[in-house]
């Protein structure tokens, strides 16, 4: 895994850490923390580009990849 990768994941646990510490430090204003502008919200949006940022054109990419590197051992 690259040290890219690594940082990204990294700052996506801590985010996610974050909205699941509002959750149960207040259930009941957990709505008011995911309202659109607020915290939640923006920690959603951006964990939610950062998963986008990996979408289809990467994931062809790590399959081919995947696939050549399968096709060297004599796997696929």
């Amino acid at each position: 895994m690259s040290r890219s990768a690594a940082q990204k994941i990294q700052g996506l646990r801590e985010m996610l850490q974050l909205v699941f510490r509002l959750f149960c430090s207040d259930s009941d204003g957990f709505a008011k923390l995911m309202a659109d502008g607020e915290v939640g919200s923006t920690i959603l949006d951006l964990v939610a580009k950062m998963i986008q940022a990996e979408g289809p054109e990467n994931m062809r990419e790590r399959q081919r990849a995947g696939a050549l590197a399968l096709n060297g051992w004599g796997l696929s």
